[in-house]
């Protein structure tokens, strides 16, 4: 009886001893991040945010700083909530804070090595944006399909007008946005906006 009781306070004493270390090697890694609040195991900072985020996210940044570290879930995640430490971030430090993180289902058929959001900052990156900048989005080819844009918008219009009962017009413009891109991309139409299939 006595010898069981030893080997469960050892037991227990070697976990709670891994826990701290645990605990220590953690804040360690985070030690370089801006400050935050303390997030309870798991969930992080989750609870703080509420229903209404933005109210809470101003009423932590008056607590913590214009940057500051949350903890959602076991995501790290950097608020910034001033604009003068948003130019920091975006203009002065842009390399150091770009390059987002690649979630999984991209990664599955490597369909995040072929796209220009999910590339990382590089030389590929860049050849990617300069011909976007320099073929696909400048002002004059964007004039040419200025007539396109007209008709879609008028075909929203007249759809709407056509219909007699309430209408969704999230749906409405979805669907008419679909319909122009791959207008712009394919030359053809992917659904019929009377339909409900989109």
């Amino acid at each position: 009886m006595e010898q069981a009781f030893w080997s469960t306070a050892a037991c227990a004493l070697s976990l709670l001893l891994y826990a701290l270390a645990l605990m220590v090697l953690i804040r360690k890694r985070h030690s370089h991040l801006p400050p935050g609040p303390k997030g309870l195991p798991m969930v992080g900072s989750l609870h703080r945010l509420g229903s209404r985020a933005h109210e809470a996210l101003a009423a932590l940044a008056e607590t913590h700083g214009s940057l500051m570290t949350l903890q959602l879930g076991f995501v790290t995640t950097i608020v910034v909530s001033s604009s003068e430490m948003a130019k920091e971030v975006l203009q002065k430090n842009n390399l150091a804070f770009s390059g987002c993180t690649v979630i999984e289902v991209m990664k599955i058929k490597s369909h995040h090595n072929g796209s220009l959001v999910w590339a990382q900052i590089g030389p590929r990156w860049q050849a990617l944006r300069r011909l976007c900048n320099t073929q696909l989005f400048t002002p004059q080819r964007l004039d040419t399909l200025r007539a396109l844009r007209y008709q879609k918008v008028h075909e929203m219009v007249e759809l709407i007008r056509q219909t007699k009962q309430v209408v969704d017009i999230g749906r409405v413009a979805f669907v008419i946005a679909l319909n122009l891109v791959s207008n712009m991309i394919f030359s053809t139409e992917m659904v019929n906006p009377k339909s409900g299939l989109a």
